[in-house]
């Protein structure tokens, strides 16, 4: 065992090996944990402004790996145009997908973000019936050209609410829906700038009685609003169980840049899947992933399973889903792996109904994950959790404040179990109580390296754990 073991909360713990200054790029920790540089090269390095990588996502996918160009503006009054001309623009993301999908070459979707958000209908998979067939670019436009704007979607309509409260139920605002999800007032938000939820209920009487409620009783949507506003579709935002963005086995390699996936929860899956996509390459900069999963539907942010390749999320936010915040799982191919990035990401918030273990960052199976910059806190149930024979790498990343699930699993904030390896380099664990972990590796088969690893508030586990 190299350096000195952890001990205690506050302690800023590490040996620095004199054959080690001057690596600065990390390498030695990459090869510890498989990564493969060959196919997917990335450097780690340390300044005095912090963590950083050399990735670049133009190394991979860039723009003229996307020969062909749809337009989409959901101002246009249906799906007539052509879509190769912001004159002759699709309504609908995926009739532009599809429209790619015929043409059977690679394709840069341009989404005009101007003009509101994009709803079921006129979202990314129409519930489920359209799935990328080719190597796509998702980016926001304006007036035509690539923009910096947020592009906004999901499983929700725009409902016939009408205007007026329930004759019998006086206090609630009723329209014609069923398979309701989860359902958010969208004009103000809570502690962690998410959307303030609207509870569920299980009668139109409590919710009459109550403040923030809804039902969905046998396809009538009853809501009372926090504030008692009259529901519109510009307040209240429902969220259906339905698919919102999911990549197949028939898929290809995807980039996407400023969106905003919001809500899914249909069958098996989240605002974000993929699954069993091999040998591909799928890259997200500055996307969010966000509302997803239902009571009876406990889904993920964002989760990669049963897929290969190289899966990047850049500057990615994945909050108050009902399970994990960022899940990747590969058991499938032991010649294959799965291996993801994480830069600047922060997740937060997840977990909800009774889920457990439901963490901010997660992994399973043999997959390989290297992450820089992390910042995952107030999730529910471990905030940085790997098992399985997972092998992970953490530079600079924060795990903080988890909120714990009741019980049913350790409050923690890096953990280990199974034949997991995890390594930590300037790492900070904070927690809220003194007695919970920030850092415990559950047995010597998965342990834990750390070098300037820093207890805030919390014990730290020595069993497994060393320095390096």
């Amino acid at each position: 065992m190299i350096g000195t073991a952890v001990l205690g909360a506050g302690l800023v713990v590490g040996t620095i090996l004199d054959k080690l200054i001057g690596q600065p790029d990390a390498a030695f920790v990459l090869d510890a944990i498989g990564w493969d540089a060959t196919r997917f090269p990335v450097g780690v390095r340390r300044t005095d402004a912090g963590w950083s990588t050399d990735f670049n996502r133009n190394a991979y996918l860039p723009d003229d790996a996307f020969p062909l160009t749809f337009y989409v503006d959901i101002a246009r009054p249906n799906n007539d145009g052509d879509g190769t001309t912001p004159a002759t623009a699709k309504r609908s993301i995926h009739t532009a997908i599809a429209a790619a999908n015929r043409a059977g070459r690679p394709a840069r979707i341009l989404i005009e973000t101007e003009h509101g958000p994009y709803n079921r209908g006129d979202g990314f998979s129409n519930s489920g019936a359209v799935i990328p067939m080719q190597d796509i670019a998702i980016i926001p436009a304006h007036n035509g050209l690539p923009g910096e704007g947020r592009i906004v979607s999901g499983p929700f309509d725009r409902l016939g609410w009408s205007g007026a409260t329930d004759p019998v139920y006086t206090n609630c605002c009723t329209t014609t829906r069923r398979d309701v999800a989860r359902v958010f007032d969208v004009t103000q938000v809570d502690g962690f700038g998410n959307y303030r939820e609207i509870g569920e209920e299980n009668s139109a009487e409590a919710v009459n009685d109550g403040g923030g409620w809804f039902v969905d009783a046998a396809g009538t949507l009853y809501v009372r609003r926090h504030d008692d506003a009259v529901v519109t579709n510009e307040n209240t935002r429902v969220f259906l169980n339905a698919a919102n963005f999911k990549l197949t086995a028939q898929s290809g390699k995807l980039y996407l840049r400023n969106v905003d996936f919001e809500g899914g929860s249909a069958g098996d899956q989240n605002p974000f899947a993929v699954s069993g996509c091999l040998d591909t390459i799928v890259i997200a900069e500055n996307c969010s992933f966000k509302y997803g999963g239902s009571s009876a539907r406990l889904r993920d942010g964002a989760l990669i399973s049963g897929s290969s390749g190289l899966f990047a999320f850049i500057g990615c936010v994945s909050a108050a889903n009902t399970k994990d915040g960022l899940n990747a799982a590969w058991s499938v191919d032991p010649e294959r792996r799965l291996f993801m990035l994480t830069e600047n990401c922060e997740c937060f918030d997840n977990g909800r109904f009774g889920s457990a273990s439901s963490n901010g960052l997660t992994g399973h199976g043999s997959s390989v994950h290297l992450d820089v910059n992390g910042n995952y806190h107030d999730d529910h149930g471990g905030e940085v959790r790997f098992i399985d024979t997972c092998r992970s790498a953490h530079f600079g990343t924060r795990a903080a404040f988890d909120q714990g699930d009741g019980d049913q699993t350790m409050t923690v904030g890096f953990n280990t179990s199974n034949a997991a390896r995890m390594w930590l380099w300037d790492c900070t664990g904070e927690m809220l109580s003194p007695d919970d972990y920030s850092l415990y590796a559950s047995s010597t088969n998965s342990p834990i390296r750390v070098r300037n690893y820093r207890d805030i508030t919390g014990k730290v586990g020595t069993k497994g754990v060393s320095s390096f």
